[in-house]
């Protein structure tokens, strides 16, 4: 389907995330400061609180400037988070089918998204915009799947056709699945998003190399990353 397309539909986004992958940096963006060392720490929750909410609603481009950040699926999804002491500096929300991308459709019979059981969805990925630019993004993607391949042997997500984004989610072992899709993401919003789909057991192998690179990306920056998440720990070893 034709770019002009795509750009003709937005201003809606869809989850894997418009937000760390969008081509050029703003360079009015504040980076955090690399003087002194800092941690960021990555860890899961089964609950949307009022901090995802914040973070969602100032950064997330769907839902920046809204009053409708949350959805029906918030209530019934955990999250990895990233913090960096009192901030919440990123999120991906996993989701257990029936989920959003097939709510998300006018036809759910359209995906050619598998189901069942053993499925886990990845939507709503955002990273504060002053923490973009540093692999925080890839970070959490990568913890997401190890975490996620604890209780599911599928993921999958859907992003745009013409971002970024498309590539290091080849990386980790995700595949397209269909032709690209209308999504009604958002109050008033059409996305044109490719179905992905990733097999767990497989992806490990992947995320955990560009997770030790990542940490070491970070450390240049003063910035150490510590997970207590024992499916991922391999990574920080």
């Amino acid at each position: 389907m034709p770019e002009v397309l795509a750009r003709r539909l937005k201003p809606g986004y869809l989850p894997c995330t418009k937000n760390e992958f969008s081509g050029s940096e703003s360079m009015d963006i504040q980076r955090p400061q690399a003087e002194r060392a800092r941690t960021l720490h990555l860890y899961t929750q089964d609950r949307f609180d009022p901090e995802i909410e914040a973070l969602r609603r100032s950064d997330f481009e769907l839902a920046a400037g809204t009053t409708r950040v949350r959805d029906a699926f918030d209530e019934c999804s955990s999250y990895m988070l990233a913090r960096v002491g009192d901030e919440l500096v990123g999120t991906v929300r996993m989701t257990q089918p029936p989920g959003a991308l097939r709510g998300w459709l006018p036809d759910p019979g359209q995906s050619a998204l598998p189901q069942g059981p053993g499925v886990i969805e990845f939507t709503r990925g955002v990273v504060a915009r002053r923490w973009r630019g540093l692999g925080i993004y890839q970070l959490l993607m990568c913890a997401t799947v190890l975490h996620a391949g604890k209780t599911a042997t599928v993921a999958i997500a859907a992003v745009e056709p013409f971002l970024h984004v498309r590539g290091f989610l080849h990386l980790l072992g995700f595949r397209e699945c269909g032709r690209p899709l209308i999504f009604h993401d958002g109050p008033g919003c059409r996305t044109l998003a490719q179905c992905m789909e990733l097999d767990l057991a497989t992806a490990r192998s992947s995320a955990i190399p560009h997770m030790t690179s990542l940490k070491i990306r970070l450390q240049s920056k003063r910035i150490e990353v510590d997970s207590g998440d024992q499916a991922t720990s391999a990574a920080f070893g």
